[in-house]
């Protein structure tokens, strides 16, 4: 298969190359849309720095002070909190050059031998706990010179495709010169293979840091040094210490959030050297239909319909559940507690079944109880009318309605 709008080219010289955007022929796929999706939002980023920083704890007043191998995590307004985990407390000097947390892999920008295993700057392995660490890329395999460090790495976490970044020039004979800046696929076999986004479109002398892979349609981004990039009406500067967003349909930047300004000033000389980003969920919130029902004594059953609302992502489940109130359940009703589900993606309506019993009974005009929306599992939210009051009209007497006028 060809992708006949991104022509791969060997570049002799580095303005002679070609932006080729998202296109993955090992999984018979270019990734070019022709419309654009909705701008994501993010609920956190996860980032490591080549320096310690200070960061606004999230959880109340003072700060957070973290090192190199630190994995910082930062909410969309700059506070967050940091950790670090076995074995980077110990490995004093190695920086945490690269992070993915689902699936987690690592890259360290030198060479340590960790529980046995020697590491080199351009693998990436993962580990856990006191265990030995397993190599995902191995650099030298891949025939990566050994002066070359991997800069960058992200994951598809729905085709699995991996993408790395290195900090220098090389050359790759099934690829030509590999450039910093790059982005560069991993076939199955741990072997470079496609060029995925060109550092062409970047001013020269800039590199890329961190990346993560949000879709086909977004990466975000972060640079070695200050400089200016395309942006929708103009341009943007931005800094070692901002994340972008890039997206491959317009091939525009768009600043996302700066650690220096809306985190901490103190995060001077902190280059964001990793990156992860958890997308903000838009799970939809659940709702009657009616926040109020007026039925006969003697209807048997009737229904009442669940939205789900303003969203559809993941799976969630809505509890709907009975409260007498003067109308008594297993007299005047039969008890309602069920769980209604939605997959991700749904957002068909639900629906609940509720008897009403007829007692024969000559009763107060109306009698009334309620159902009631709770969230059982998942992000959803609820909305209003989250609780639907039913009066129940007696059919035995007088026969009076709800307005106190006989039929």
């Amino acid at each position: 298969m060809t992708c006949n709008r991104f022509p791969r080219c060997n570049r002799p010289t580095a303005k002679a190359w070609v932006f080729t955007g998202l296109c993955l022929m090992s999984l018979g796929l270019c990734l070019t849309p022709h419309s654009a999706s909705a701008q994501p939002t993010f609920e956190q980023f996860v980032v490591s720095t080549d320096t310690s920083a200070r960061v606004p704890f999230v959880e109340g007043p003072g700060n957070v002070i973290t090192n190199d191998r630190s994995q910082i995590f930062i909410q969309p307004d700059g506070r967050g909190n940091a950790f670090a985990f076995a074995p980077f407390i110990t490995l004093f000097g190695a920086d945490v050059d690269a992070l993915h947390r689902i699936p987690t892999r690592y890259s360290i920008d030198t060479a340590r031998i960790i529980n046995g295993v020697l590491i080199r700057p351009g693998d990436v392995f993962f580990v856990f706990n006191d265990n030995a660490p397993t190599v995902f890329f191995d650099a030298e395999a891949a025939n990566v010179p050994d002066n070359v460090n991997l800069d960058a790495f992200t994951i598809d976490q729905d085709s699995g495709l991996a993408l790395v970044s290195f900090d220098r020039y090389f050359d790759i004979p099934a690829l030509g010169f590999v450039a910093p800046g790059d982005l560069i696929q991993i076939n199955s076999e741990g072997q470079l293979d496609q060029l995925a986004f060109d550092s062409a479109i970047l001013p020269d002398g800039v590199n890329l840091d961190a990346v993560h892979w949000v879709s086909a349609e977004f990466l975000l981004l972060s640079f070695d040094v200050t400089t200016t990039l395309p942006a929708q009406g103009g341009t943007i500067t931005v800094s070692d210490d901002t994340i972008v967003l890039y997206s491959t349909i317009s091939e525009r930047f768009e600043r996302i959030i700066s650690l220096n300004v809306d985190s901490s000033s103190s995060w001077d000389g902190g280059d964001v050297d990793a990156l992860w980003a958890e997308l903000e969920v838009n799970a939809g919130a659940f709702r009657f239909t009616t926040a109020f029902r007026e039925v006969a004594e003697d209807v048997g059953t009737f229904e009442l319909t669940v939205q789900r609302i303003d969203g559809s992502e993941t799976a969630v489940e809505a509890r709907v559940t009975s409260e007498s109130d003067t109308a008594n359940a297993g007299s005047d009703f039969n008890a309602v507690d069920q769980v209604l589900s939605w997959a991700d993606g749904d957002s068909s309506p639900r629906t609940v079944t509720v008897t009403i019993l007829n007692d024969g009974a000559e009763e107060d005009n109306p009698e009334s109880f309620s159902l009631r929306l709770a969230v059982e599992s998942g992000e959803a939210d609820l909305a209003s009318p989250s609780t639907v009051q039913v009066n129940i009209l007696d059919n035995d007497g007088q026969n009076l309605f709800s307005d106190g006028f006989e039929s």
